[in-house]
């Protein structure tokens, strides 16, 4: 991995590249974030360019013998921790199929490695085999560089094994960096947090996301920006609805699923509700969080905040009509009731069904409100 092939962030990559070529780099640390925010990919570019042999002014020449082995993410000298499943399995009992993940999908959640590993309901950690293997390599001498580098990710499953790191992480041995990835500051032991320089990442500004989008997908730029707009700077998240099937159907079967209900329209909510559920539960999901960001578009713009630049012109025509419609606590009641969709298409619930159960309950709701404003 290397720092180009990461969308945006140049801020933090010029940081990261100057801490390297003032010998300024930290022995420990912290690099948190949100999923989405690229704190993975960073972190192994990072070494990547670390441990370069010939960097260059842009860094990482990408040509040495270095360069060449990290780009496969197989240097001897670079390791990596991350949750596994089983009491005594290691991260190097998974590698292989960590490596495939990540070199799949660059911004893998942890979610995405948990059901790589199969893990259905079982809980996820960084175990006390896994933490010995670390402090014996690192006490030992580098393979074939002249550093060492540890990167952890998902620091917060150590729990209290993390106790087992502290020495490691306040005084390594010499030429030993460690390299710390987290989405949660405050499930990591405040003792581990405090040993590290912290580097905080924010969200992904809409911006980068739709550039992005437009150079990878070939998306127009309006299609791509309201798809950053609903991804809330999760990287990960507009990957996954940039992709083709997804993006051929379930955002564009939101908008008319939402024009039916202000019109009153059955026939046309119970066919498109077929339709909805061949798209296969997953996909339901994805529905159901583009419908979560619309309706909050239309909080938003209730209040007083207008957004709906990164809408499409389809969108901004429905905005414009639920505008007319719809008073904020109906909205507020949508978003709700949306949302409690999701957990029930997991528990296996039948999508039409549970699709009609709103329309009518919305109709009600509007009706009502209606009845209201006429009175």
């Amino acid at each position: 991995m290397f720092f180009q092939q990461i969308p945006g962030r140049s801020d933090i990559k010029n940081y990261l590249q100057q801490t390297i070529r003032q010998q300024r780099v930290p022995h420990a640390q912290l690099f948190w974030g949100p999923e989405g925010s690229g704190a993975l990919p960073l972190a192994m570019a990072f070494a990547t360019e670390l441990m370069c042999e010939q960097p260059g002014p842009e860094g990482a020449c990408g040509s040495c013998p270095s360069c060449r082995k990290n780009a496969h993410w197989a240097h001897p000298d670079v390791h990596i921790s991350f949750p596994t499943i089983g009491a005594q399995t290691k991260s190097a009992d998974v590698i292989q199929v960590w490596r495939d993940g990540f070199q799949k999908q660059p911004f893998i959640t942890m979610a995405d490695w948990f059901a790589l590993q199969e893990a259905d309901n079982k809980q996820g950690g960084i175990n006390k085999d896994e933490c010995l293997h670390m402090l014996r390599t690192l006490q030992m001498k580098s393979f074939e560089a002249a550093k060492k580098i540890w990167i952890i990710w998902g620091a917060e499953y150590l729990g209290k094994e993390g106790n087992r790191l502290l020495k490691m992480i306040e005084e390594p041995t010499p030429d030993t960096y460690m390299i710390l990835i987290a989405d949660e500051l405050q499930d990591l032991l405040p003792t581990i947090v405090s040993r590290c320089q912290l580097l905080k990442l924010k969200p992904y500004p809409e911006t980068e996301i739709r550039d992005h989008l437009v150079a990878s997908y070939q998306m127009a730029p309006d299609e791509a920006l309201q798809i950053a707009h609903y991804a809330q700077g999760d990287m990960h998240h507009a990957i996954q609805l940039a992709s083709e099937d997804i993006r051929q159907q379930a955002p564009l079967l939101w908008l008319p699923w939402f024009q039916y209900c202000l019109q009153g329209r059955t026939a046309q909510i119970v066919e498109l509700n077929g339709s909805i559920e061949q798209l296969g539960r997953e996909k339901v999901k994805q529905w159901v969080q583009f419908g979560l960001g619309f309706l909050r578009t239309l909080l938003l713009l209730r209040k007083g905040v207008d957004i709906t630049s990164s809408l499409s012109d389809a969108g901004q025509k429905l905005i414009q009509f639920g505008m007319q419609g719809l008073t904020e606590d109906t909205i507020i009641r949508m978003m709700e009731d949306i949302s409690d969709l999701e957990s029930q298409v997991e528990r296996n619930g039948q999508i039409r069904l549970l699709l009609l159960a709103r329309y009518v309950r919305w109709r009600e709701w509007i009706n009502l409100q209606r009845s209201v404003k006429a009175a």
